[in-house]
């Protein structure tokens, strides 16, 4: 059973990537079971920045933001930055859908920050895009 999670969380990205969202939901949420029984809380921070993804796509802003805040809960007790920066973008994005701006540029200024930090232009560009629409 070892790295049965991950490999769940990694098929239900692959679901969010194809727009076959019933299917992204049921295998987060069957990792996150995985997670209860293995105690993988790294694995865990991701499934639930996943829910998040796909809550988002549905809509549901408000639970997509609870995901997000307890992704970004454990990767910062765990020392994930990657993702702690990807939870940043991923709130900062959601705030700017709700019209809160201040909130919005605090997040999205803090995963740009991150990932200046670790050196992920890539990631960087979208934090700074998401910046840019804020103006």
């Amino acid at each position: 059973m070892a790295g049965q999670a991950m490999r769940v969380a990694w098929l239900s990205g692959a679901y969010i990537l194809a727009d076959r969202l019933d299917e992204a939901e049921a295998f987060a949420r069957r990792g996150l079971e995985l997670t209860d029984e293995s105690k993988d809380q790294g694995t865990r921070a991701w499934l639930l920045e996943i829910l998040g993804d796909v809550k988002v796509r549905r809509g549901s802003i408000n639970t997509a933001e609870a995901s997000y805040q307890a992704a970004l809960g454990l990767a910062q007790e765990l020392g994930m930055r990657p993702l702690q920066a990807h939870c940043h973008l991923a709130l900062g994005n959601v705030s700017a859908q709700v019209n809160d701006r201040s909130k919005a540029r605090a997040e999205l200024l803090a995963a740009a920050e991150l990932y200046r930090l670790m050196s992920m232009p890539f990631w960087l560009s979208k934090a700074e895009a998401a910046l840019g629409k804020l103006s």
